[in-house]
C-alpha cells in the first residue's frame, strides 16, 4: 500500500564510499525472497552512471551471511570502470545510490514500500488491541451459511482486546506475556430439538488445492474456551480452534465437521464450508506534509508501517526507513491520515500496512 505525491526526480547519494561496495554494507533493499526479482530490477533501472549513462550488469552471483544471502552484480558504465555492486533483499533501509552513480528518480519511489513485517505487524496488532480493548467490546465476526451463524472468528486483535476490556473491568491491566499471534475460530453446536451437537474437527483450508493451514489444531470448549476469549457470548457447546496466524485472509476456508446425530434429520448436513471474504484498506485522505523549514534532503520520503484500526485511523506508526530528520514529522502526519477499513466477511477488522509519506517542498 503506497501513498506518495509527485515532486522532482533527485537522487539521494551514499556519504559512504563502502555503501553497496562491500558484502558488509550490501544496498538494503528490503523485501524477502517473494519480491527480490522486482525490487532489485526497480533499483537497478533507476541507477544511472556519473554523466547519466546507462548501466551494464553482468552475471549474478551470491554470497551467504549469517543473516542474509547478498546478490552480487558486476556494473560498469561508458567511461567507467567496472566494479561490484552489492544488495541486501532481507533487509530494509534507506535507499540511496552508492557513491560514482546517480539516478533518474528518488530511489524511495522506484522502490516503493516493502512488504509488511509479519512478526512486528502481529505484534502491533495485538498491542492495538490491549490499547483499545480497555475501553470498548469487539464483536467478533460471523460466519454465516446464508441464514444461520455457523462460527464466530475472534482474530488477533479481538482476542486481546477480550482480554483486556475482562482485565479493565477486574480493576486490572494486562502485563507479561500474553497468547502468541493467533487466530481461534468458534465453531457453534448443532441444535435438534433438546439435542447439542458440538463441531468434532474444525480447519482452515488454503488456496484451491485446499491445503490445511495448520494440521491437529487445539480445540477447547466450555471454561477453558470461555477463559480464552473473556467476556465473550458463546454457545452452549461452542468448540474453538486455534490457528497461529494473526488474522483469516482471502481464498481460505473455514471446514466444520460434526460427530454422529442420531436425533438430528438424515439430511442435515454435518459439514458446513464457510468462505473468507476479505476487503483491503482504501486510502480516503493523505494530507501531503510540508517539508520542515531549512529541511534540505534530497530525497524527502520517509517509510512507516501502521495499523489501520476498525474506525480507518492510521494507528501504532513504526519508523522503517528514509531521512531521520524527517522521522517524527512523518509519524506525526500518518495520523491525520484516513482510510476505509479492510474488511472480513463485511466486518471491519485491522491491517497493516507499510506507507511512503513524500514531503512537499
Amino acid at each position: 500500500m503506497s501513498f506518495a505525491q509527485a515532486s522532482a526526480p533527485a537522487c539521494s547519494i551514499s556519504t559512504d564510499p563502502e555503501f553497496g561496495r562491500t558484502v558488509e554494507k550490501a544496498v538494503p533493499i528490503g523485501g524477502g525472497a517473494a519480491v527480490i526479482a522486482g525490487r532489485q530490477r526497480r533499483y537497478l533501472d533507476a541507477l544511472r552512471g556519473p554523466q547519466g549513462q546507462p548501466l551494464q550488469l553482468g552475471q549474478r552471483t551470491t554470497t551467504q551471511t549469517p543473516t542474509a544471502i547478498i546478490d552480487i552484480y558486476p556494473v560498469s558504465y561508458e567511461g567507467g570502470e567496472t566494479f561490484k555492486l552489492h544488495l541486501n533483499s532481507y533487509r530494509f533501509g534507506t535507499p540511496q545510490a552508492p557513491q560514482g552513480l546517480t539516478c533518474t528518480q528518488p530511489l524511495s519511489r522506484a522502490l516503493g514500500p516493502p512488504p509488511v513485517e509479519a512478526l512486528v505487524a502481529a505484534q502491533e496488532m495485538g498491542s492495538l488491541g490491549i490499547e483499545q480493548g480497555s475501553t470498548q467490546w469487539f464483536s467478533p465476526v460471523p460466519l454465516t451459511d446464508g441464514t444461520t451463524t455457523r462460527a464466530l472468528v475472534f482474530d488477533y486483535f479481538r482476542m486481546l482486546a477480550a482480554m483486556s476490556r475482562a482485565a479493565s473491568a477486574a480493576g486490572r491491566r494486562i502485563n507479561g506475556a500474553v497468547p502468541r499471534p493467533s487466530v481461534v475460530v468458534v465453531a457453534n453446536p448443532l441444535t435438534c430439538g433438546a439435542t447439542t451437537v458440538p463441531a468434532s474437527e474444525i480447519d482452515v483450508l488454503n488456496g484451491p488445492q485446499e491445503q490445511p493451514l495448520q494440521k491437529n489444531p487445539t480445540l477447547s470448549s466450555g471454561p477453558q474456551l470461555a477463559n480464552t476469549l473473556t467476556g465473550a457470548t458463546l454457545q452452549a457447546g461452542a468448540v474453538g480452534g486455534m490457528f497461529l496466524v494473526p488474522i483469516l485472509g482471502p481464498n481460505q476456508v473455514v471446514r466444520i465437521r460434526y460427530g454422529a446425530a442420531p436425533d438430528c434429520p438424515a439430511e442435515m448436513p454435518k459439514e458446513y464450508r464457510l468462505s473468507i471474504q476479505a476487503e483491503p484498506a482504501k486510502l480516503v485522505t493523505s494530507p501531503s506534509p510540508k517539508l520542515p523549514a531549512g529541511n534540505t534532503e534530497v530525497d524527502a520520503a520517509v517509510f512507516v508501517q501502521a495499523v489501520i484500526d476498525l474506525e480507518g485511523n492510521f494507528q501504532r506508526p513504526l519508523y522503517m526507513a528514509g531521512p531521520e530528520s524527517l522521522r517524527e514529522a512523518a509519524t506525526a502526519a500518518i495520523k491525520e491520515w484516513r482510510a476505509t477499513p479492510a474488511r472480513m466477511n463485511g466486518e471491519a477488522v485491522t491491517q497493516v500496512v507499510t506507507l511512503r509519506v513524500e514531503f512537499a517542498r
